[in-house]
């Protein structure tokens, strides 16, 4: 193509040259000017075409970059402070298309980096770049550390401080107010005002960042795409409230799927930046997808509660649960459809179908609270403390296995002495912060050494507090030790409460009953009347026994062993766990406002527990993992209930659990 071009010129040079010599000679005649006239008039007469021919071929035979004189180098001065100007200089020159930019890039000995530009040269050919020392510019010394430039048709060169030497561009700069700390990140603050977008919204990312020097000059965000296309997004001032927005416009071919926020970055008006990652940072609050689809939006009513933002989401999908709200005074008790709250919205089943508002139900802190620690330890401590202010005495317990404190109820109850539990070679900080809360003096241990080992004993006593261990060569036999207690002190009943030895939640449903009632509890071996319990049963004086549970528990062979005994049975027993504790709670709590909560599966918090229902005068009912049996929420619903303590965080009793009895008992 350019060998066309030059033939072209050729032709054109010939087609031309007596007009050339014509002006040539009357320019002579009339006194002459310079060569460089003539060839200028002649040139004005060639065709535009022909001009622009002459030009390409000028042009595209520039294949050299610019030419860098690194002779002239210089700086204007060696050391700077706030208010200087530096000045860095340099000469470059191109022979034939000319100079279009000279580029330099400063960098900081902390890191910090400073680009500048400079397209055209001063009258001695120079090209120079200033640097204003701002107040709070950073000290330490800059080194030049690149010098680039390009010519006008694109040839560029680039000079690097690790290769050729720049240092007669370095400088230092003095300055006792230097910001030399990088802005901070509020990642708190990260959000994004719709997590799921179409064609026409615009999402929005926002963050904050504050210098407290020299100011922020910008953020920077980049997104990532799932299939790897990427967008950055620039800030340089915030909104009122602080924060840096980052806005994206979904148009109509925008890539559907999800969007990372993959990067922040910041950097203050000295050069000093930060960057993080989310390989290394979470920045998740900062992602959003992008869908075709049917999007509708989910407005959350909370009346007089804390506001909850909207959300948008595709037509079909179940509804991302949102944060709780909160009132002061008042439980939240979950979303419903409708402001009359007759149908609640379940996140996990129900699917969206159209844009719909739900609406918060609160239930006053009259009618529940909970009770619930950071573990099994410090439950019990917080039971303690609910319902103790001080205590002489401490029945302590294993947390790791029930048998022993089975029987630990009436005894904890008649002793005005709440249950804490211990590991078996040491004890918990929660256990032992609460002995000392409660000034205790004594410290009764539940079960043999096997359960809890003599090296507790040995830091009691280190506190210096009495230790009394109560102790049989099994669990049937702990618990006739513990009954002879209670007997000890309450005098001989002539009643006691006889359940399973090998599962707990019998026990614990009939526990604040017993207590309440200064009965022993005593267990029992399902199909076999252990002679140790034939004779308790004689030697105690016991005329009745209510016995916990169905055949299973304990079997009807059995029953028949003590009636023979001239002992009268009362046999009290539902259909399963939660139906038996709801029995139980039906024939003795018939009357009853309060009603304590606990996990039928798990043991550690129901035994803590028994000694203080027995103080509400509250039967303990019993739930599962994640539901409430329909035999409790019936008792509840024909009782006078109108109090619930529930026992255990979210993982023993889930809010779910504590909305339907909440709802119920309202």
């Amino acid at each position: 193509m350019l060998g066309e071009e030059i033939m072209k010129y050729t032709q054109t040079l010939k087609k031309f040259s007596i007009i050339l010599l014509f002006f040539f000679l009357i320019q002579i005649g009339k006194g002459g000017s310079p060569i460089r006239d003539v060839l200028a008039k002649v040139d004005s007469e060639i065709t535009n075409n022909e001009v622009n021919i002459h030009k390409s071929v000028l042009y595209n035979s520039d294949n050299t970059p610019p030419r860098i004189d690194f002779k002239s180098l210089k700086v204007n001065q060696k050391i700077a402070s706030p208010g200087d100007t530096v000045v860095v200089s340099i000469k470059a020159t191109d022979d034939l298309s000319g100079i279009s930019h000279v580029y330099i890039n400063l960098i900081h000995e902390n890191g910090a980096q400073e680009s500048i530009d400079s397209s055209a040269p001063d009258n001695e050919g120079f090209y120079n770049f200033r640097i204003k020392i701002g107040e709070n510019m950073q000290s330490g010394k800059w080194t030049l550390n690149s010098v680039q430039s390009s010519d006008k048709v694109g040839n560029s060169v680039d000079y690097w401080s690790r290769e050729t030497d720049l240092s007669k561009g370095d400088f230092e700069v003095k300055n006792s107010n230097a910001d030399n700390t990088a802005p901070r990140i509020d990642f708190k603050s990260l959000k994004v005002n719709q997590k799921i977008a179409s064609p026409g919204d615009t999402i929005v990312v926002s963050i904050k960042a504050t210098d407290d020097l020299s100011g922020i000059s910008h953020v920077y965000i980049n997104l990532i795409h799932e299939n790897g296309a990427q967008e950055s997004i620039d800030s340089s001032s915030p909104d009122n409230e602080g924060y840096y927005n980052f806005r994206i416009k979904i148009g109509e071919n925008m890539q559907s799927g999800k969007w990372i926020l993959n990067s922040v970055q910041s950097s203050d008006k000295v050069g000093n930046s930060v960057d993080y990652w989310s390989r290394e940072t979470d920045l998740s609050k900062g992602d959003f997808e992008v869908t075709d689809q049917i999007i509708c939006d989910i407005n959350f009513e909370t009346s007089m509660g804390s506001s909850v933002p909207e959300i948008r989401q595709v037509v079909g999908t179940t509804i991302s649960k949102p944060k709780n709200p909160t009132l002061n005074r008042y439980h939240f008790a979950g979303w419903y459809v409708d402001d009359k709250f007759s149908k609640s919205w379940d996140f996990e089943k129900m699917k969206l179908k159209e844009s719909m508002t739900l609406y918060a139900k609160w239930i006053s802190e009259e009618i529940y609270e909970v009770v619930a620690g950071i573990n099994r330890y410090d439950t019990a401590a917080k039971i303690s403390k609910s319902s103790y202010e001080k205590s002489e005495t401490v029945i302590l317990a294993s947390g790791v296995n029930y048998p022993d404190a089975l029987a630990g109820g009436p005894l904890a109850y008649l002793l005005n002495a709440p249950i804490l539990l211990t590991k078996q070679d040491s004890i918990p900080d929660e256990t032992l912060v609460e002995i000392i809360r409660l000034k205790s003096s004594k410290v009764v241990i539940l079960g043999s050494d096997a359960a809890i080992s003599k090296e507790v004993t040995r830091i009691l006593t280190d506190f210096g507090i009495q230790v009394e261990r109560i102790a049989g060569d099994s669990r049937y036999t702990t618990a006739i030790e513990v009954a002879k207690h209670v007997q000890k002190i309450s005098g001989k009943s002539k009643r006691a409460i006889l359940v399973s030895g090998m599962d707990f939640a019998d026990a614990l449903s009939a526990g604040s009953y017993a207590s309440k009632e200064n009965m022993p509890v005593l267990l029992t071996n399902p199909n076999l009347l252990l002679e140790s319990l034939r004779e308790a049963l004689i030697e105690s004086g016991v005329e009745e026994v209510i016995l916990v549970g169905g055949s299973s528990a304990v079997s009807l062979g059995l029953e028949k062993e003590i009636k023979a005994l001239g002992i009268r049975v009362e046999r009290y027993f539902g259909l399963d766990r939660y139906h038996t504790g709801s029995v139980i709670a039906e024939n003795f709590y018939k009357d009853a406002s309060k009603v304590v909560v606990a996990n039928g599966l798990t043991f550690p918090d129901a035994i803590a527990a028994v000694p203080m229902a027995a103080k509400l005068n509250a039967p303990i009912v019993l739930s599962g993992n994640s539901t409430v049996n329909n035999t409790v929420l019936t008792y509840l619903r024909e009782s006078n209930v109108k109090y619930a303590r529930f026992i255990g965080g979210d993982k023993a009793v889930p809010e779910s659990v504590r909305m339907k009895i909440a709802s119920v008992i309202e």
